[in-house]
């Protein structure tokens, strides 16, 4: 059974669109954005 949830990932082709899509759905903006080199990725985190 699932007793705690630390984060879920959601993978987008925009991640710049995909921030601003968010903040105008949830009036919230994300609180860390990085990027991760070895993974090529970049990555935003929301409360």
């Amino acid at each position: 059974m699932l007793k705690k949830l630390d984060h879920i990932g959601i993978a987008v082709d925009n991640l710049d669109i995909s921030i601003k899509k968010y903040e105008q759905i949830t009036g919230k903006k994300p609180g860390e954005k990085e990027v991760v080199a070895a993974h090529k990725v970049a990555t935003a985190f929301f409360p």
